[in-house]
């Protein structure tokens, strides 16, 4: 029988490790001996907001080359309780000290970006196919349209401008953030490595970390998704204030001198509003089965690591820019500043993140069904995604859950 360090999901994920740590030793060499790749100045547009920024440079790359070789060496390391020893300091150091919310930006303006010509599509598509995706293109068209037009706030030269200042910060700011971006996917690596290390050192199954056949349905998994959802709305429905003559964070003049600003931030609050709608989803039917109307996997069942992982992912990143906005109030604050506590209170990031976080884990366990490897009647596999498949398979067999549960 295969052990996890010798299985294909161990494998890969030790590989992808070692690669990360191997690129992690290099950029310390490379800020040891210059400034490639550095952006962590204190004086420089991070230096409020990065936990870099406030050490030394030479500091800095001593502690990411020697981050880098320890996980390098840990990687080839059969012995559970070694890669675990690694394994914090890493997943710490990087997914929650080394980010900051440069990561969010770059994610936020890619969902802001993508997500209405996505969902316009797909309605599209699905118009001649189901009354729900024809009624809601319908209701979509008008109120968007009407908004607009009563507005009179965005033009064909609006839109222009998007474009020259997305241009512009693509230039400047997308390498810095993409950087910052590995720091926290190095640490994620290690973090989901780490977890199958624990598993394997107190003997539990290493795919679903239990030892029994069952799922289970946590207390806390509704109200905490809905802790997420409701995070969601404040932003996304403030942002919509800058169609009116009474925008919040800015003056209607600022916006009238550059809007393209506006229609970035009108996009940044639909993609709100929408993650309030899929957190939502985590809670209902069609966050198991997809709507009809979308395209090539309408109809299908949701793959239980799909909402999963992304929820995950996207909590995480936002519980690290919580953590940089934190740092960069309490930093104002001390040099005598007066920092707006509102932007706390209406993008909660450093709740925000952990309560969608948890939101994952609770859809996870309530659907995630039996493990094939825990089970005598399945063959064995260390690969999660077999305990999807197992929770597939048992859906398809259980009576329809209610919209709660």
């Amino acid at each position: 029988m295969d052990t996890d360090t010798t299985s294909a999901p161990a494998r890969r994920l030790r590989n992808a490790c070692l690669v990360s740590s191997l690129l992690v030793t290099a950029l310390g060499l490379a800020w040891w001996f210059g400034d490639t790749l550095w952006y962590f100045d204190r004086d420089g547009d991070r230096g409020d907001s990065s936990l870099l920024s406030l050490l030394p440079q030479r500091l800095d790359a001593a502690l990411f080359a020697c981050f880098g070789l320890a996980g390098s060496f840990a990687s080839f390391s059969a012995r559970p309780r070694l890669v675990l020893a690694v394994a914090v300091p890493q997943a710490v150091a990087f997914a929650g000290l080394g980010g900051d919310i440069g990561v969010l930006m770059i994610l936020g303006y890619v969902i802001a970006l993508t997500f209405p010509v996505a969902l316009v599509g797909s309605l599209v598509w699905g118009a001649s196919r189901s009354r729900a995706a024809a009624a809601g293109l319908t209701v979509l068209v008008l109120v968007a349209g009407s908004a607009l037009a009563a507005s009179g706030r965005v033009d064909l030269h609006s839109l222009q401008e998007l474009g020259e200042g997305l241009a512009s910060a693509v230039r400047t700011n997308v390498l810095p953030h993409l950087v910052v971006a590995g720091f926290v996917a190095h640490g994620l690596l290690w973090a989901a490595l780490g977890v199958r290390a624990a598993r394997e050192r107190r003997g539990a199954c290493v795919s679903c970390g239990r030892d029994d056949l069952t799922g289970s349905d946590p207390r806390w998994r509704v109200p905490v998704t809905l802790l997420a959802v409701a995070c969601a709305l404040p932003y996304g429905l403030l942002r919509l204030t800058w169609l009116t003559g009474a925008p919040w964070g800015m003056t209607d003049a600022e916006l009238d001198a550059e809007p393209g600003i506006r229609v970035m931030g009108l996009l940044l609050g639909l993609a709100g509003i929408a993650g309030a709608v899929l957190t939502l989803g985590l809670l209902q039917r069609w966050g198991r089965v997809f709507p009809t109307w979308i395209p090539f996997v309408g109809g299908r069942k949701v793959p239980i690591l799909f909402p999963t992982l992304t929820a995950g992912t996207v909590g995480a990143v936002m519980a690290v820019a919580g953590r940089s906005m934190l740092q960069s109030f309490l930093l104002d604050l001390d040099a005598g500043g007066s920092p707006n506590p509102t932007y706390l209170i209406v993008i909660p990031l450093p709740v925000w993140g952990p309560a969608l976080m948890l939101a994952a884990w609770g859809y996870y366990l309530k659907h995630r069904g039996p493990c094939p490897q825990c089970s005598p009647d399945e063959p064995v596999s260390a690969d999660l995604t077999a305990c999807a498949a197992a929770a597939d398979l048992v859906s398809e067999r259980a009576p329809a859950e209610g919209s709660w549960r």
